[in-house]
Parts: structure tokens; C-alpha cells; sequence
């Protein structure tokens, strides 16, 4: 007798495959890739970014800055400065750290405020009175003073001038009353220039000999003392 087999069911489709036996490939996600990219621009950007400050920063220089602050007239001193690092402008004329031992010594031209930058335009050689001179104070107004205050430095060569006297005001006697425009002095060096603070007149003082100087301060009290700027070179 013959035995019949139970018929068999299909075998089960696996997974991943079709029922004509072919494989269905996982669906891929495309972000991924797309992170990838972007985590390389960033990191290219924030390379970029660092050079950039890396140049900016070596490209500051250390300058000669203002400490405190210095009157005109003043000889500076090393308490004077300070330096500062700053990216400077290829229009600005400062002067470095390094030749600060150039700086100490000279007189200042105007007055320095704290925190700006010193350039050589504001300071001007050493005026220090040698034996037989003095110092003496002007206060000049008008045609007492030919040019601007702003152009008159220390260690300018001026002549000082007896004028007549300011209206209002009495002519000083004395033996030399007799001409009003002598020369009182016809070469003094200018220590030191300062607008006066009411603006009308401009306080300028002098190096003179010695033997001159109380004639030149009576006058200057006075107000009979002019200016003649001596032009480079002038005999």
C-alpha cells in the first residue's frame, strides 16, 4: 500500500526578500551626508575665523602713550608715559615703546591728556636755562603775538619787542620810556606756550640773559611786550 505524504505548505518568504526571491534594499537616510557637510564648513569657519584674529592680533604694536596729564612747557618724565598695544593706522604717526629713552627729556608742546597717544609733533628739544638766563612769563594779546599759539613751540627763536602800552593802561617810566618800539631783546628761546583760560590772551614764557630779565617783566606787567618771530635761518 502505498503512502501518500501530507502535502507540505510553502515556505515562509523571508525577510527581506520578495516572493521571487529577490532582496529589498533598507531605505538609506540622506542626512547623514548632509551633516557631514555642514560639520566641515564649520570647522573651516571657525579656522578662518581664529586666523583672522590671529593676524589682527599680530599685527597690534606697542606705542607711547600719555600717562597722566602734562602741561605745556613740561619736560617729560618716564612717570609720564605708559605703552599701550594698538592695530595703527598706516595715517597715524605715533612712536614706539622701544624709543621711549628718546621721548624722556623733551619739553611738551601742548598740553598731553591722559590716555592719548604721544606723536613727535607734540614735543619739542630740552629747553633748560644755562647759567646767566631766566625764565620770564609773557601774557600776549593781538598784534603782541604775530602768529597762532598753536604754531609757536618751545624752542622757538623769537625777538622781544617794546610796544606801547595797552589801552587803559599808564606807559612805565624808566630811561628806556623814550622809544617805544626798542628792542628789549632781540634773541629769546620759548620755553613753554598756554593759551590762558579766559581765551583773550595767550601766556607765553621765555628764556632771556639774566640782566635782562627785570626790565622784560616790568614791561611784560605792563603789557608793553611784543613778539617777533625770528624765521629760520634769519640773520
Amino acid at each position: 500500500m502505498a503512502t501518500t505524504r501530507p502535502p507540505q505548505a510553502p515556505s515562509p518568504t523571508r525577510s527581506g526578500r520578495s516572493s521571487e526571491g529577490f532582496r529589498i534594499a533598507p531605505t538609506t537616510r540622506q542626512t547623514r551626508p548632509m551633516l557631514g557637510v555642514i560639520a566641515v564648513l564649520l570647522v573651516l569657519v571657525g579656522g578662518a575665523t581664529g586666523a583672522y584674529l590671529y593676524l589682527q592680533a599680530g599685527s597690534r604694536t606697542e606705542v607711547v602713550a600719555v600717562a597722566r596729564m602734562v602741561p605745556p612747557g613740561h619736560r617729560i618724565s618716564q612717570d609720564d608715559l605708559r605703552g599701550v598695544r594698538v592695530s595703527v593706522d598706516s595715517g597715524l604717526t605715533v612712536i614706539p615703546v622701544r624709543q621711549v629713552g628718546q621721548v624722556v627729556g623733551k619739553v611738551a608742546t601742548t598740553t598731553l591728556l591722559p590716555g592719548t597717544l604721544l606723536s613727535p609733533q607734540a614735543l619739542a628739544p630740552t629747553i633748560t636755562p644755562s647759567a646767566g638766563e631766566a625764565i620770564v612769563g609773557l601774557d600776549l594779546a593781538g598784534a603782541q603775538l604775530p602768529v597762532p599759539a598753536d604754531q609757536l613751540s618751545p624752542g622757538a627763536q623769537v625777538q622781544l619787542v617794546r610796544t606801547p602800552p595797552r589801552e587803559g593802561s599808564d606807559p612805565v617810566p624808566g630811561p628806556d620810556q623814550q622809544d617805544s618800539t626798542a628792542i628789549l631783546v632781540d634773541r629769546a628761546s620759548v620755553y613753554a606756550v598756554e593759551p590762558a583760560e579766559s581765551g583773550d590772551s595767550v601766556h607765553v614764557a621765555v628764556v632771556v640773559e639774566r640782566a635782562l630779565a627785570p626790565t622784560v617783566l616790568r614791561l611784560a606787567t605792563a603789557g608793553q611786550v611784543g613778539v617777533a618771530v625770528v624765521l629760520a635761518g634769519g640773520g
